[in-house]
């Protein structure tokens, strides 16, 4: 049997408040399921969503530990599972994701595809209980697991930085909440109120199903027929990814940056400059903002690199980042902490050039060809596929990556300076040794 050839990703099956997307992908020789679930931030559930896929994760009823799944896994061809939390926009991603060896590279008329569904959703769906609630010992040992994950975020100042930025940026939106969440809210959490939370998002989150890599419409047919049998229901609706920033944008003025200055025990100082753009991915600028973002910073390429780093010898490293999902552009750059002022004026003369339309064609073609290369990077895993799809889903786009690569080689210069120009300063973030 061969897929249908439509457009990628198809809607392959809806089954009540459950989409079903496929995205085949002859490339590969595995098969992959993705199940997403997405909640709006919040600092009442940040952390108990995290801990959600953790626990659930240690084992289900019919394979209630890790050994055993493990050994099921390797008796279905070396399956491999994964499963975490995310963050677009406002929203909390939580996914579990199976893989599997396809039907046409399996000897003899072995089929796997049924056998690793079930397993997928009896972790996500049929948990191991005790006692009518989660078993203790996985919570409290996850409690642990992930109270070390939200430590350990201050040891890469990199990203901490940014983090921390953004934190400035968006502290009273849900953006600016960490998804991983918060380790003074560990101590509430319990294995029978978590199981209690379990239950309640399990019946009001949607969830969105996509398969990806080598399938057929065999696969295509049971997985639709699982979601037929399934008895967790899911009822919920699903609030959109995007909260309005137009309004915030208009809010503020150069004048009203905000300034940050934290102190640490650092060798390099860390400087990030966050801005608002108000630019998001239904939006005709969104394309020259990506290609403006890259003539930016975007690699060795870029203004930023060959100004602030090789020339001006500002800065160890520095690059920007667009954050699709909320509008925003942060640029990250590690410095010497007296050289703060110099390195800020310069990067903010860089995006000024830009809006003026100082790009050279050299510029342009590189950052074009970078964007081209990492787009088409994610057609080499498959959760990356998925979850490129499912933020396309989100955001009520339907580009796919052949046609993303199509409009980022479309834009003009024109358009690049008119993105450029929408790009406001909103915190400058700068952590340096306590002797700076």
């Amino acid at each position: 049997m061969n897929i249908e050839k439509r457009n990628i990703p198809f809607l392959a099956g809806r089954f009540g408040k459950t989409d079903l997307y496929a995205v085949p992908m002859d490339r590969f020789k595995t098969c992959s399921v993705i199940v997403f679930f997405s909640d709006r931030l919040s600092r009442e559930n940040v952390t108990k969503n995290s801990m959600l896929p953790a626990v659930l994760r240690r084992g289900s009823s019919k394979l209630p530990d890790f050994r055993q799944i493990s050994v099921k896994m390797e008796q279905l061809f070396g399956c491999a599972f994964e499963c975490g939390v995310s963050k677009k926009g406002d929203n909390q991603l939580i996914y579990y994701y199976i893989e599997m060896v396809s039907r046409d590279y399996l000897p003899g008329e072995n089929n796997i595809f049924g056998e690793a569904i079930d397993i997928l959703f009896d972790i996500i769906s049929d948990p191991l209980q005790e006692n009518g609630s989660f078993k203790q010992e996985y919570v409290k040992v996850e409690k642990k697991s992930i109270s070390k994950i939200i430590d350990a975020k201050i040891n890469d100042k990199i990203q901490y930085s940014v983090e921390r930025c953004f934190e400035s940026m968006y502290g009273i939106e849900p953006f600016g909440l960490y998804e991983y969440g918060y380790k003074e809210d560990m101590d509430s959490i319990e294995s029978r109120n978590l199981f209690d939370y379990y239950i309640q998002f399990m019946d009001s989150r949607r969830k969105t199903v996509i398969i990806t890599g080598k399938f057929d419409d065999m696969e295509i047919n049971s997985l639709k027929s699982k979601f037929a049998e399934e008895k967790v229901g899911i009822s919920g609706t699903e609030k959109s990814l995007f909260s309005p920033v137009v309004s915030l944008i208009s809010q503020k003025s150069e004048n009203q940056v905000i300034r940050i200055n934290e102190k640490m025990d650092v060798g390099q100082a860390k400087l990030c400059m966050g801005f608002r753009t108000g630019i998001m991915p239904k939006d005709s600028l969104y394309y020259p903002l990506l290609v403006c973002n890259s003539i930016l910073g975007g690699g060795i390429h870029s203004k930023l690199f060959k100004n602030v780093r090789e020339k001006e010898g500002l800065a160890y490293y520095v690059f920007s980042r667009v954050e699709k999902f909320k509008g925003a552009m942060i640029v990250a750059s590690g410095i010497n902490g007296e050289a703060a002022t110099k390195a800020q004026e310069l990067i903010m003369e860089q995006i000024k050039d830009i809006a003026e339309g100082k790009i050279l064609f050299d510029e342009m073609d590189a950052a074009i060809k970078a964007i081209e290369t990492s787009i088409k990077g994610i057609k080499d895993n498959q959760i990356q596929v998925a979850d490129y799809y499912y933020g396309q889903s989100l955001a009520e786009i339907e580009d796919s990556l052949d046609q993303a690569i199509e409009k980022v080689k479309d834009v003009r210069p024109a358009e690049i300076s008119e993105a450029a120009s929408k790009v406001i300063l909103d915190t400058v973030y700068l952590l340096s040794g306590d002797n700076k």
